[in-house]
């Protein structure tokens, strides 16, 4: 009675509102607003930065399309066993920032939506300062033609995608997509080719390379890179 002449009683349905429940009111509402954070993978589905590792803290798969319930979300949990958990993996907090304000994005559009009263208050890491020093293209080209040929590969993935080397050595085939998307860009064209043919939005050239099939899914992309740079 007193939350309720307060406004802060829980609304209707709100106990049974899951992590499932958020995750598509999250990304139907980014579609409708063409936000360019959001990226269609080559199966059709939807993501954006951040989401995976938000499925995997909450228990969502395509078998078990619900995942957690909203009013079971405790704040103490998520730092020990996401934010803590992800740097123990070597993960930088720029990452980790990502999957927060993900996560902060969905409650808030769940209140909006009407589906949650309040919000929880979570902690999301402080976003790093921006480096001063980056490694130009130019510089990067010159760099690969002074390196061992067995780590172009790694390295050319590490430049493009932006990820740690603890990240990328962690990598392992099992959490790609069927088809895994290269990104080069290059001076000839200014925008990628999608499997279908149509246009992307992103000023870069694409081309898609069959997954491995004899690859195990526990298998590591640079398992032999990593030996390699461990014992040099």
């Amino acid at each position: 009675m007193g939350q309720a002449a307060m406004g802060t009683a829980p609304k209707a349905g709100e106990k049974y509102l899951c992590y499932g429940d958020l995750r598509a009111l999250t990304l139907l509402s980014m579609e409708v607003d063409k936000l360019k954070s959001l990226e269609r993978l080559a199966n059709g589905e939807l993501t954006v930065k951040g989401l995976t590792k938000l499925d995997e803290y909450f228990g969502w798969t395509k078998e078990n399309p619900t995942g957690g319930k909203v009013t079971d979300f405790d704040p103490a949990d998520w730092d020990s066993n996401f934010i803590l958990a992800r740097r123990q993996e070597g993960v930088s907090d720029a990452t980790i920032i990502n999957s927060g304000k993900l996560l902060r994005k969905m409650f808030s559009i769940a209140v909006e939506k009407g589906r949650l009263l309040i919000a929880p208050k979570f902690a999301v890491p402080t976003a790093p300062d921006a480096k001063e020093h980056v490694l130009y293209k130019e510089q990067f080209d010159q760099l690969l033609k002074a390196v061992n040929k067995k780590f172009i590969p790694l390295l050319t993935f590490l430049f493009y995608q932006g990820t740690r080397t603890a990240e990328a050595l962690n990598l392992t085939w099992g959490k790609l997509t069927s088809m895994l998307l290269c990104t080069i860009p290059t001076q000839s064209s200014t925008r990628p080719m999608t499997p279908n043919r149509r246009h992307c939005t992103k000023p870069w050239s694409m081309c898609w390379v069959n997954r491995v099939r004899t690859m195990r899914t526990s298998s590591r992309l640079f398992a032999q890179k990593a030996k390699t740079s461990a014992s040099a």
